[in-house]
């Protein structure tokens, strides 16, 4: 009797690169810091294959099946789909690995799948592979990391002990969804994820507000490129000006304190007509 053997296992998969990349490495022929800031990025991205294969302490999630592998501008991120909470898990991933590069100037553009894959130390293939390579190659288009709905349903699904109504919102406070239907990773909003919110969220934004004008007004006469912060400009000001606006604040901060602080991030806006201020 034949036995039906296979090398895939059902995994949450995710495929993400630097948008605009090829752009960074041609300014960075004459350009020494050009050139240290992409090894900044490098150093970035490979540090996810490190913490993941070697923890803190010689022990990291490699050894639940977890997966990183980093090439050049490219990262491949893979969980069991039975490991617990996985979805939530991916996705927490590429929010830090976004605010990190962010931080540089430096947007992300990628897609999350669930599906067959083998992925070990050397090797990231299967249908899960060619489904989060496609929707980050075809679908995603502008700076953002999409995913499906199928895709969502299918990690919350595998994962029982999440299913609760905590989790639920938990999951649902760090994706939005797009005009055109897909879910897009909300990190720009993901304060908590911050070392000490109440001071490094603003000078982030501010860093990226910087970089985000600049791109804007640099790649205006270019139209494909120009339209890919377009997105992320909506996406921006959609965050300030939001009546829902929710800032960090300082232990203490009375309310009038707190009014303060929201105006200055209101003003963070940027001008939505060219030239962009």
């Amino acid at each position: 009797m034949c036995q039906n053997l296979s090398i895939y296992e059902s995994r949450i998969l995710a495929f993400v690169d630097i948008l605009g990349f090829k752009n960074m490495i041609h300014r960075s022929i004459s350009s020494f810091s050009e050139q240290r800031r992409i090894l900044e990025a490098m150093d970035i991205i490979h540090s996810y294959k490190e913490l993941n294969d070697n923890g803190f302490d010689g022990e990291g999630l490699r050894k639940y099946g977890v997966q990183v592998t980093t090439f050049s501008d490219s990262a491949i991120i893979s969980y069991p789909i039975s490991f617990d909470g996985g979805l939530f898990h991916v996705l927490l991933d590429l929010i830090h690995l976004q605010i990190d590069l962010s931080n540089l100037g430096m947007f992300i553009r990628g897609g999350v799948s669930i599906g067959l894959a083998h992925h070990d130390e050397n090797n990231a293939f299967g249908p899960a592979m060619n489904d989060a390579y496609v929707l980050e190659s075809e679908k995603a288009k502008y700076p953002r990391i999409i995913l499906t709905g199928q895709t969502l349903n299918c990690g919350v699904s595998a994962s029982k002990n999440h299913q609760n109504p905590f989790d639920i919102s938990l999951l649902s406070s760090i994706i939005m969804r797009d005009k055109d239907g897909f879910y897009y990773l909300d990190y720009l909003r993901q304060f908590q994820e911050l070392d000490y919110p109440e001071y490094d969220y603003y000078l982030w934004l501010r860093r990226i507000r910087e970089y985000l004008v600049q791109n804007l007004n640099t790649y205006h006469s270019d139209e494909g490129i120009y339209r890919k912060y377009l997105w992320l400009l909506e996406y921006w000001n959609d965050v300030f000006t939001s009546p829902d606006l929710t800032v960090p604040l300082e232990e203490g901060s009375s309310v009038s304190e707190g009014k303060q602080v929201i105006g200055k991030y209101l003003k963070l806006a940027v001008k939505p007509d060219y030239p962009h201020q």
